[in-house]
């Protein structure tokens, strides 16, 4: 007797077909929700990459009272600093996770080589960054972007603050810093650098921000303000005396001049003239205190109305002097 035939246990092709279109619904719809994770640890370690290198730079900075900056050769320089280079020399990672290098940019004036070559102790030329000398050094870079906002036009960064170290990493943007050429994507081709002529990068507050990106500033910022470096640094304050605002040495004073007259003013110093716009006021920077300081009623200064050494003029020994002038006189307060 031959036995009954039956069809043995599996799927059809049909039941295969089902299977596999449902299985790829899933993945469509999980893809993003994978992609978001990933992207957020690889932002976590490159988070994590950033800081470690700011703490070493502040280590090497305590030690050296300089920041490095050196080009691809290995060379102390005070301008262009190479990112791989410079951080290779504190032994630190210089890429992210994708592995594109990291920004480094440090105000020039706080370099180890401009610190040597100018003279100036880090305080100082700190107190110049935090409340710039009249007229003010150039450049007074890398800068960021005072604006939180989600422009990408021309009005997208129009105020920028002075930084005396900047870290970024790309992550999947294609510039490092705020210049106004991202307006569109025919623009992509101009941002292949890490550091663009500007030095002016993106606000932190902007972080990766889901409801703020707009495909163009997503870059990951890591800051050190003038401010928190002469803290870190143990910078006296307003000249070693006092709570004024600024940070200068002992025998140093903060000057500012406020003019309150009709007309601009000249302020003579160190035999150079400058001038002041009316209802405007000019920080003169940490000056040494027997610096003699004229302040003149026209912009040739040839018509002298106030004069004084500037630790006279400072009469609260706090170390700072506001020399004020209105339509009458001229006082140091």
């Amino acid at each position: 007797m031959i036995g009954k035939f039956s069809r043995g246990a599996g799927f059809t092709i049909i039941e295969l077909s089902l299977v596999l279109i449902v299985l790829g619904i899933l993945a469509v719809a999980l893809m993003p929700m994978i992609q978001l994770v990933h992207d957020d640890a690889m932002r976590e370690q490159d988070q994590a990459s950033l800081e470690s290198a700011r703490n070493a730079l502040l280590g090497y900075i305590r030690i050296n009272e300089g920041f490095p900056c050196v080009d691809a050769a290995g060379d102390q320089v005070s301008t262009g600093c190479d990112p791989t280079t410079t951080l290779d020399l504190l032994g630190v990672r210089a890429t992210d996770s994708r592995r594109r290098t990291f920004a480094y940019d440090v105000n020039d004036t706080l370099t180890l080589a401009e610190i040597a070559a100018s003279g100036n102790s880090l305080c100082t030329a700190l107190a110049n960054i935090v409340d710039p000398p009249f007229p003010p050094p150039t450049p007074p870079e890398p800068s960021v972007c005072a604006s939180t906002n989600t422009n990408t036009g021309s009005t997208a960064c129009a105020a920028a603050n002075p930084m005396a170290l900047v870290l970024a990493g790309r992550g999947s943007d294609r510039c490092f810093n705020l210049e106004n050429t991202h307006d569109s994507a025919a623009n992509d081709a101009v941002c292949p650098t890490a550091v663009a002529a500007n030095r002016t990068f993106e606000n932190p507050a902007r972080i990766h921000s889901r409801t703020q990106d707009d495909g163009y500033y997503e870059d990951l910022v890591l800051t050190v303000t003038p401010t928190e470096l002469a803290e870190t640094m143990g910078c006296p304050v307003g000249g070693g005396s006092g709570s004024g605002f600024g940070y200068c040495l002992d025998g140093e004073t903060l000057v500012q001049v406020i003019n309150g007259v009709n007309n601009a003013m000249g302020v003579s110093l160190s035999g150079a003239c400058y001038t002041v716009d009316r209802g405007t006021s000019a920080s003169l920077g940490c000056l040494a205190e027997a610096t003699p300081l004229e302040v003149h009623g026209n912009t040739s200064c040839s018509s002298l109305q106030f004069s004084g050494t500037v630790g006279a003029l400072d009469v609260n020994s706090d170390g700072r002097t506001d020399v004020v002038c209105t339509s009458t006189t001229c006082t140091a307060r």
